[in-house]
């Protein structure tokens, strides 16, 4: 370990080798934090000695503990290494140990936020409380936030004070009885149950003494109930080493609580503070132009980046006449670097991706979008995964409601309704009322009851693995030919369904049952993760300053920098939502390493309205000094932009088309200066008629 110790600067060092004790590590923008945090792990074990199975490392992402995974092996060749995985992943491993000293079964599931909304409208449903009138999405963000702030349904009852939270905390209890009777758990369940499974003092003891040395990373980022869970994990022997950056905590919306970090000292009077604060990212200048934003925040600990790189270009200023001038301007910068991969564009709300997009497409730019429709969130995906949830734990009601008529089988609404409130009258899951009472049911339900017990007893008989096994699936429940009947976009489909079953095809040395049940764990931890397909394709990436958090490129553009959108108009009235805008701008500037492009408009069309908006606040933090205006262009390409002017509409409702990127599509609705067309591939899209190059009538 010496020779790469040696590599590391003072502070580094300083902060690998302190072992014992408390200690806060702040890790400012590119200064190494994940280098740092791993290089710990290592020298914990090799040099200290330290059992791995005496560290437990906790991240964020599986994405981040792969890499630290990867890193450590590469550090000591150690096979042998620690627990390394998001807060999720290691709840889950502790309850399916013990959880059933609380009443949560072995083979629990656990619900995405599809599964759980559906389990709210069950609830509200049961409660007869309309969803029109009160929407089930904000009765499960309250829900959840209760659960982020460990508090019960009864602690709950007695805080409600506005409607849509007498709403939550009357479904809050029904919730939870139906996760109860469908042996499931919701995401912030896990954390929740884990902290009520800690109650019981041999069993937190049983893992305070195997994980004598507790990791944290991104510790800005814990909520509530993260932070009690990780304080009574380290009580005894308090070697918590908390790696994180309050000038980088930006998910308030999700529960994180910045007091964690700026208090860890009055939590741990004995604690050690090591500030990293040099930069191998980015250059002085964008360094210099980030602290004079974040500098301004109150709620931060004290600390300047500094940097060994060069001084760079200054920050580079374009006021746009409009939001698709903005789109212009980027494209010309893009066209003279010709190179797409290291540049990236970002923005604070993600209906801004709308204009770049458009004029992206127009000259041809590729790109990819980060934050679009991710694989597990494709309806085929969940089919699928519908059918394996229900077959591995047949109380989950949720999932069997999903494919209950998927493919279609003549199984409506109001029977769905009757078998459901049958089951429930003899405390009964519906799959298990549909298999002990087939004389009651018709024959499209008697013909579904059938199937799923064929499946089950693939299980029991454990003689394929679990890849054969969804094959066997998609086979007898005729879901080929039911894509198919979408033409292209059902081809499209049948591929996500193959590379489904490569996803599985890892588990296939697993008994059956036991693989099966990994899987849709696996699958689950991963489902609130964004990021890139491919990182390999020339392509500008387009992303929001959020899910840019942890990443980095050589040239960034953010645009609308104007007040109300960035800073947001719904922060403008709370001090502390200006102090995470401010993070969240600090966040985006920093992810530059050499150029810093900040784009604002001086009227922008959004949200279907248009806007004339001061310059922000951020930018205007920026001195002078740092800055250098990009000159107003007339056209790229020697032409002038037209796009304030009217565009001739040559297609009617009806008529089909052909797009260059989206393919066939049928017009739906034809304005003065644009089309709705409804695409094969793609779904229903409004384009611009100054914006549709290369769109063509066809005869179909």
């Amino acid at each position: 370990m010496d020779k790469f110790i040696e590599e590391l600067n003072k502070q580094q060092q300083e902060a690998i080798k302190k072992i014992d004790g408390p200690v806060l590590v702040i890790a400012g923008a590119g200064s190494g934090k994940t280098k740092t945090l791993t290089y710990r792990i290592a020298y914990l074990i090799q040099d200290k000695k330290v059992s791995p199975h005496s560290i437990l490392a906790v991240t964020f992402t599986n994405k981040a503990a792969n890499e630290m995974k990867q890193r450590i092996y590469y550090l000591i060749g150690e096979t042998n290494i620690p627990f390394l995985g998001t807060f999720h992943a290691m709840c889950v491993k502790f309850l399916r140990r013990d959880g059933e000293n609380i009443g949560v079964g072995k083979n629990f599931n656990i619900y995405d936020t599809n599964d759980s909304l559906e389990a709210i409208k069950d609830a509200m449903k049961i409660l007869n409380i309309s969803p029109r009138e009160y929407s089930p999405n904000k009765v499960l963000g309250l829900i959840s936030s209760c659960k982020n702030e460990l508090m019960s349904p009864v602690e709950y009852a007695s805080f409600a004070r506005m409607p849509i939270q007498e709403v939550a905390s009357q479904v809050y209890p029904v919730y939870q009885n139906i996760l109860k009777n469908a042996n499931a758990l919701d995401f912030d369940d896990l954390i929740m149950k884990t902290v009520e499974l800690f109650s019981f003092k041999d069993i937190l003891e049983k893992y305070q003494e195997q994980f004598k040395y507790v990791l944290v990373d991104e510790y800005q980022d814990t909520n509530h109930a993260q932070y009690i869970l990780i304080k009574m994990l380290a009580s005894k022997y308090r070697n918590l080493y908390c790696v994180g950056d309050p000038d980088q905590n930006i998910y308030t919306f999700r529960g994180a609580t910045i007091d964690n970090i700026l208090n860890f000292e009055n939590d741990y009077p004995e604690a050690t503070v090591i500030m990293l604060e040099q930069n191998y990212r980015s250059t002085k200048n964008i360094l210099k132009a980030a602290h004079h934003v974040i500098s301004k925040n109150v709620k931060r600990k004290e600390k300047e980046m500094w940097t060994e790189n060069f001084e760079g270009d200054k920050i580079k200023r374009y006021i746009a006449n409009s939001e698709k001038d903005e789109g212009y301007f980027i494209v010309q910068k893009l066209k003279q670097k010709g190179d797409y991969k290291n540049a990236a564009v970002l923005y604070r709300t993600n209906a801004q991706s709308r204009a770049i997009e458009e004029v992206f497409l127009e000259e041809n730019i590729p790109y990819r979008l980060v934050g679009g429709v991710r694989f597990y969130d494709r309806k085929e995906i969940k089919d699928i995964l519908s059918y394996l949830k229900i077959l591995s734990n047949p109380k989950d009601n949720i999932a069997l409601k999903r494919i209950l008529n998927v493919p279609g089988r003549k199984i409506g609404k109001k029977s769905e309704e009757d078998l459901e409130d049958s089951a429930r009258n003899e405390n009964l899951s519906i799959l298990e009322y549909l298999v002990s009472h087939q004389d009651k049911i018709n024959q499209n339900v008697r013909t579904f009851a059938s199937l799923m017990e064929y499946f089950l007893s693939l299980i029991e008989r454990n003689e394929i693995n679990l890849s054969r096994f969804i094959d066997i699936i998609i086979q007898k429940i005729n879901y080929i030919p039911y894509l198919e009947e979408e033409g292209e976009a059902g081809e499209v489909r049948i591929e996500n369904i193959k590379e489904l079953n490569t996803v599985a095809s890892r588990y296939d040395n697993a008994e059956l049952k036991l693989g099966l049940r990994d899987f849709l764990e696996d699958v689950s931890l991963v489902e609130k993760e964004t990021g890139a397909e491919d990182e390999s394709e020339n392509q500008v990436t387009l992303m929001s300053v959020h899910s840019a958090k942890g990443l980095e490129f050589d040239t960034v553009f953010i645009v609308g920098m104007e007040e109300g959108l960035f800073p947001h108009s719904n922060s403008m009235f709370s001090p502390d939502d200006i102090e995470e805008e401010r993070r969240l701008a600090y966040v985006g500037m920093t992810r530059a390493k050499r150029e810093l492009y900040i784009l604002n408009a001086e009227r922008r069309t959004i949200y279907g309205s248009s806007q004339s908006n001061p310059v922000s606040r951020f930018v205007r933090d920026i001195p002078d000094y740092l800055l250098t205006f990009e000159d107003k262009f007339s056209g790229y390409g020697g032409s002038s932009y037209s796009y304030d002017l009217p565009a001739s509409n040559p297609f009617k409702k009806g008529d089909y088309v052909m797009h260059p990127m989206f393919q066939k599509g049928v017009v739906l609705v034809s304005e003065a200066d644009s089309v709705t067309i409804s695409f094969e591939g793609y779904g229903i899209k409004k384009l611009l008629i100054s914006f549709a190059k290369g769109l063509k009538k066809i005869d179909y």
